[in-house]
C-alpha cells in the first residue's frame, strides 16, 4: 500500500506526488530492516502493531519519458510490468495521440483490482490524465485531487488543516507548484510524526513532480529545514534553526535522501529505485547541498502552555542558495544567518508580535528541540 496524488487546476498545471515506502499487508516480516529518513529501522519502530510490514522502498512516481509520468499504488509486480509496457509501447518522440490515450487506458485498467494509477502526461491536444481506483477531491473549489492508496484518508486530512504561505514565491514559479510542495511537507511531517501513518502502510521519502511546459520533472534537490519559534515574553520570541536537515535529490534512476542529526552524529543515507534503475554498487553522499529548493518548518512554542502551532514555507528560486535565505554546512554544523530569516516567519506571529532573541546551535537550549521527541520508539 502507498500514498499517490495528483493536484491540478485548469489554468494553473497539474502535480504529482508520491512516497516510497512498500510494504506487506499479508504477513508481518519485522526481521527486514528498512530505515526512514530520521527515523531508522521503521519495522523495529512501530513494532507488531503495524497492519503493514514495511518490505523496501520504490519509487511510486515512475518517469516513462520526458513527457510521460506514471504514480501507483498496490501490487508492485502489476505496476512495474505496467511501467515496462508503457516504456516499450511510447518510446521517446512517438507522438501522444487521442487513439493513444484510449489504447492505454484500456491496457492500464484490465488489472484495476490489484492497482491505483494515476497517469500525467500531454496529448497533442493538451495534458491529460488516466486513473483507475483513485478518489477524486476538489479543496475551495480550485484544486482537483485525485488520490490514491492506503493513505489517502489521512493525506487529506492533512492539507486540509494545512495554512501555507507563499509570499516568498519566485516570480514565474506557477503557485500550484509551491501548494504541491506544501501538501509535500504536510505528508511528509505527519508520517515522521504519527506512527499510525506507517501502520497504514505509507511513508518514507515524499516525492514531488511537475508538469514543466512539455515535460515532467521531479523537484530535485530538495532540502527539509526544521526550525523552532519559542515565546519568551508577552510578544516577543526566540528562533532557532535546529540542527538537522532533510536533503532528497534524485541519482540516476533513484530517488535519495540524506538525513542529517548533529546531536547525534547520525547520517542515514536511504535509496528508492525505479523498476529501470540498474545502480548496483552503493550510492555516495553529496558532496553539496543546495538549498535553491526547500520547505521550512516552524513549530510555534507558546509560554501561556498553549497547545503549539506548526506552520511551513515552501521555497524556490533558480538560484543555487536563497540569496538572502542562505544556510551551509560543513558536516558538522549548520550555519545560517537567521536575522535574515525574521522578516520571512515574521507573517506567521500574531500583529503587534516580534522576534528579538536568536539560538543558534550548539547554544541553544535542548529543550527547544521539538522534533527530538520522534527520535524515541513510537508508542
Amino acid at each position: 500500500m502507498t500514498l499517490i496524488a495528483s493536484i491540478s487546476n485548469p489554468s494553473k498545471g497539474a502535480h504529482l506526488i508520491g512516497d516510497t515506502m512498500l510494504s506487506n499487508p499479508y504477513g508481518m516480516t519485522l526481521d527486514q530492516e528498512v530505515q526512514f529518513p530520521f527515523r531508522g529501522n521503521i519495522n523495529t519502530l512501530v513494532g507488531e502493531r503495524m497492519k503493514f510490514s514495511a518490505v523496501r522502498h520504490a519509487q511510486k512516481l515512475i518517469s516513462i519519458r520526458d513527457d510521460l509520468c506514471f504514480a501507483w499504488a498496490g501490487s508492485a509486480d502489476v505496476a512495474y510490468h505496467a511501467a515496462h509496457f508503457l516504456r516499450g509501447q511510447l518510446p521517446p518522440g512517438k507522438p501522444l495521440t487521442k487513439e493513444t490515450h484510449w489504447e492505454l487506458t484500456e491496457r492500464l485498467t484490465q488489472n484495476d483490482d490489484q492497482l491505483d494509477l494515476i497517469l500525467l502526461g500531454a496529448l497533442d491536444c493538451g495534458t491529460y490524465f488516466i486513473t483507475s481506483n483513485v478518489t477524486d477531491w476538489t479543496l475551495d473549489g480550485e484544486v482537483n485531487f485525485r488520490i490514491g492508496g492506503s493513505g489517502r484518508e489521512s493525506f487529506f486530512q492533512a492539507i486540509t488543516t494545512l495554512e501555507p504561505a507563499f509570499d516568498n514565491c519566485k516570480p514565474g514559479w506557477p503557485d500550484l507548484l509551491m501548494t504541491a510542495l506544501s501538501y509535500n511537507g504536510a505528508a511528509f511531517l505527519d508520517q515522521l510524526t504519527n506512527a499510525a501513518r506507517a501502520r497504514e502502510g505509507w511513508g518514507g521519502m515524499i516525492e514531488t513532480a511537475y508538469w514543466a511546459g512539455n515535460s515532467v520533472k521531479k523537484v530535485s534537490p530538495l532540502t527539509l529545514f526544521f526550525w523552532s519559534a519559542i515565546r519568551f515574553e508577552e510578544t516577543k520570541w526566540a528562533l532557532a534553526l535546529l540542527p538537522m536537515f532533510i536533503h532528497q535529490y534524485v541519482e540516476g534512476e533513484s530517488t535519495v535522501s540524506v538525513s542529517w542529526h548533529l546531536p547525534s552524529k547520525s547520517v542515514l543515507l536511504v535509496a528508492a529505485p525505479s523498476p529501470f534503475s540498474t545502480q548496483t554498487g552503493p550510492i555516495a553522499h553529496p558532496t553539496h547541498y543546495p538549498t535553491s529548493r526547500a520547505i521550512h518548518f516552524i513549530q510555534f512554542d507558546h509560554s501561556s502552555g498553549a497547545p503549539p502551532q506548526r506552520a511551513m514555507l515552501p521555497f524556490l528560486s533558480d538560484a543555487p542558495d536563497h540569496g538572502g535565505l542562505k544556510i551551509t554546512f560543513d558536516g558538522e554544523r549548520i550555519g545560517c544567518p537567521i536575522r535574515g530569516y525574521w522578516r520571512t516567519f515574521q507573517g506567521f506571529l500574531p500583529p503587534g508580535h516580534e522576534f528579538a532573541r536568536i539560538l543558534e546551535w550548539p547554544h541553544y537550549n535542548p529543550a527547544f528541540d521539538w522534533i527530538a521527541e520522534y527520535w524515541r520508539p513510537f508508542r
